[in-house]
């Protein structure tokens, strides 16, 4: 498969090991195996193809620099502009969120999975591709969404993976978790329970504005599959007035009662 960055190209391949998704560039694996062996892991390394067109490679012609050079290198082509290199914030838990839920009685060390911002699997974690950004970003069945590396956005390359802060909206006594992708990729908040219903229990038409995801979890951040519910928006709006309706009828009820009482008396 073909990457398109800017003016360049880079061949990667897709592979799946127990539900994680990793994007190798082709030629780092080449270099690897054909040329020399080096850390696969170190997001500092790249190797740099110099086939011309790409496609025919000469494996002669890839070397092995730090990412640094080959960032340093392609800057020259855009003069003053500058590629910044994005690495993990290091950050493990989600102060935000925990603020704007109202500070709640949670364990910090090793807190809920929608407050761990480790870039560390948990436990029985699956991880599948976001709808839209295949190779971008990746959600879990605990929900978490961890934005994947080597790649770029504007003049921003991303070098390592990252786990991707939620926030929430209050209505109510309810709230509705969200998170945000990159500008450049998408403006628009993306809702998490919607998106982990389609990827985990069913795919539904994710345009579809009639259709919405009912949370039965309690607490919010307490997140089980088997509790979240796809039903069409008038089941909701028809709940509500069916629930005002009955507390308006008891309350006429229990006024009608005590007047009869202050009647007999």
């Amino acid at each position: 498969m073909i990457r398109n960055s800017d003016t360049t190209y880079s061949l990667y391949c897709r592979l799946n090991n127990e539900g994680k998704e990793v994007l190798p560039v082709m030629s780092k694996l080449l270099y690897y195996c054909f040329v020399e062996k080096f850390d696969l892991k170190n997001r500092r390394l790249a190797v740099v193809n110099e086939s011309n067109p790409q496609w025919d490679i000469d494996l002669s012609k890839l070397s092995l620099c730090p990412v640094s050079y080959v960032l340093r290198e392609r800057n020259k082509d855009f003069g003053v502009i500058k590629v910044r290199t994005i690495f993990n914030s290091k950050k493990v838990f989600n102060d935000s969120l925990w603020k704007q839920l109202g500070k709640p009685q949670i364990n910090k060390k090793n807190p809920p999975a929608i407050f761990n911002l480790s870039i560390k699997d948990l436990p029985d974690q699956q991880w599948k591709p976001l709808p839209g950004f295949e190779g971008k970003y990746v959600i879990s069945n605990k929900g978490r969404i961890k934005r994947l590396s080597d790649w770029s956005a504007g003049y921003q390359f991303f070098g390592e993976e990252q786990i991707i802060s939620l926030n929430v909206i209050k209505k109510d006594k309810s709230g509705y978790l969200y998170f945000k992708l990159h500008p450049k990729e998408d403006t628009n908040p993306k809702m998490l329970l919607r998106l982990l219903y389609y990827c985990f229990v069913e795919q539904f038409d994710l345009n579809d504005r009639t259709l919405r995801i009912i949370n039965e979890n309690e607490p919010l951040w307490d997140i089980d599959l088997s509790k979240l519910s796809l039903r069409p928006i008038a089941d909701t709006f028809n709940k509500t007035i069916i629930k005002k309706w009955n507390r308006k009828i008891s309350q006429n009820l229990s006024d009608l009662t005590d007047e009869l009482i202050l009647h007999r008396k």
